[in-house]
């Protein structure tokens, strides 16, 4: 039987519906998933994640042999049966025999009165694989901070309430695309005058630049630059005055200035790509890569170039005009 864990509950696998005790989650997948076509779901996550399965119950449909282990089960329909298996199967799959009194490790014998700490025992000491694994749907992950964010994402069981509209959403993710989609200008609308900024970036830089709004500069005490957030204001003295990589990362080791870079290096190490172009369908790491990958769909031509009537979808594709055209980088891009 396989089985999902979540929040210190097993899941169904079929339904995810929430259990505590083992003998109603198997008592449910018998009566409610009698049947259930478990080949073709297996399939379809075998290869990239790694499936709970409970051998309580373990038996050969074609004759009596009594099976005890999941590699006996494999090797037996493989040898007697003909039945063709794939020899990376079980590396796809964590056996278990769930019980609500006490169970035992299947590779170790260890005993356990709990199934958590039973899984934490069999991540720590049995996994085949490097990666950290999603305890809901079983997909794999680089590091630790990929896997919150999925679980955030994709899996989170909160619902997420729109103030503006009562909307309700099934993600911050979702949420945050509606938001940014339907109420984008409220947000990013001038106190002080009509104009609607493209981001909240650039509302602050025009509240400081344009208004002389204090509170939305962040002065320099080590020399005379001024920054619209104070988030740059750091970055600039760990960049420049204290010259100070103190985060570094777990996977390859590379050092950057701050936790938002670690964080942005992280997206290197992880297969997942959520944002996926509504035009042509194509997928990406990162949001902003999307936004710039989109302007080529909408013919968004904002770089344009200052000594003739040409017109770029990317800065870089300015720069390069320049150079070519008229000998010079354009200074003034930025």
């Amino acid at each position: 039987m396989p089985f999902r864990w979540y929040a210190n509950k097993y899941m169904c696998f079929f339904c995810c519906c929430p259990f505590i005790d083992s003998s109603k989650l198997k008592k449910h997948t018998k009566e409610e998933h009698h049947g259930a076509k478990l080949r073709n779901l297996l399939r379809s996550i075998v290869g990239q994640s790694r499936i709970k399965l409970d051998l309580s119950e373990i038996s050969c449909r074609k004759c009596p042999k009594p099976i005890r282990t999941l590699e006996e089960f494999l090797k037996h329909a493989s040898e007697v049966h003909a039945v063709r298996v794939d020899e990376e199967v079980s590396r796809h799959l964590f056996a278990f025999k769930l019980s609500d009194d006490r169970m035992c490790c299947i590779e170790c014998g260890l005993q356990f009165r709990f199934f958590g700490p039973l899984l934490a025992h069999v991540h720590k000491y049995h996994n085949k694989t490097s990666t950290f694994l999603c305890e809901i749907c079983g997909q794999g992950f680089v590091a630790k901070a990929n896997i919150d964010s999925h679980v955030k994402n994709v899996h989170s069981t909160i619902s997420c309430h729109c103030e503006k509209c009562d909307k309700t959403f099934p993600s911050n993710y979702a949420l945050n695309n509606h938001l940014m989609k339907v109420h984008k200008s409220d947000k990013l609308k001038c106190p002080k005058c009509p104009e609607i900024l493209g981001s909240r970036y650039l509302k602050k830089r025009h509240l400081a630049l344009v208004h002389d709004v204090k509170s939305s500069q962040f002065a320099c005490e080590q020399c005379s630059k001024v920054f619209t957030t104070k988030s740059t204001l750091v970055q600039h003295n760990l960049r420049v005055h204290l010259k100070e990589k103190s985060f570094a990362c777990e996977i390859c080791g590379f050092k950057v200035f701050s936790k938002d870079l670690l964080r942005r290096h992280m997206v290197k190490h992880d297969d997942a790509r959520p944002f996926q172009c509504e035009y042509c369908k194509k997928s990406f790491q990162r949001k902003k890569t999307l936004d710039f990958h989109r302007r080529i769909h909408t013919n968004d031509r904002r770089y344009a170039c200052t000594q003739c009537d040409k017109a770029f979808v990317q800065v870089t594709s300015l720069k390069l005009h320049c150079r070519v055209h008229h000998s010079l980088v354009n200074e003034s891009i930025h």
